[in-house]
């Protein structure tokens, strides 16, 4: 493997090249990098330039399907020749060879179509949120502008710690002493 080409960061495309190789917009690869979904390195100071190495790149390209995987490697494989002395061709072989590893590595990787199963305690606050008025305590509301909330129900600071509502409504509490 040619690691000169893998490890010299001063060859590497920017956001704007990562876009034409991929045949997407800059706007896309800004965002996705700012949403940590690309990962990227910067050089220099202050705004500094945005680089993303070639096997990020290759990654990327199976991600999108924007441009078939042949496509992106012949592309990258132009780009990296030409910041370097290595021939295309032979940087375009390295690329399939690394191509093939990440795809080896995707596969072998443990990941099921199953979804996971969900813990109890989940469960139970699912239902709550649901069912909020299961909640001991607690009263449910939708407002006019479809917020919905939850208020506590309590005594407040100034009621007699001796005499609750409830009792005011049992007919013997009512009654003369």
């Amino acid at each position: 493997m040619i690691t000169k080409v893998w490890k010299d960061e001063a060859v590497w495309p920017n956001f704007s090249e990562v876009a034409s190789i991929l045949s997407l917009s800059k706007a896309t690869i800004s965002k996705q990098a700012r949403n940590g979904r690309i990962a990227f390195l910067v050089l220099g100071f202050g705004r500094g330039k945005h680089i993303v190495s070639p096997q990020e790149v290759l990654r990327l390209g199976r991600v999108y399907h924007r441009a078939p995987l042949p496509v992106v490697q012949e592309r990258l494989a132009r780009h990296l020749a030409s910041r370097t002395a290595v021939a295309a061709d032979v940087l375009l072989d390295e690329l399939r060879d690394v191509t093939n590893a990440i795809a080896n590595v995707d596969t072998e990787s443990p990941m099921s179509d199953e979804p996971e199963p969900v813990p109890p305690w989940l469960l139970n606050v699912d239902h709550l949120v649901t069912h909020p008025e299961t909640l001991g305590g607690t009263l449910a509301f939708v407002s006019p502008d479809e917020l919905r909330g939850m208020a506590r129900l309590g005594g407040r600071l100034d009621d007699d710690a001796g005499f609750s509502q409830s009792d005011s409504l049992q007919p013997a509490a009512l009654l003369p002493r």
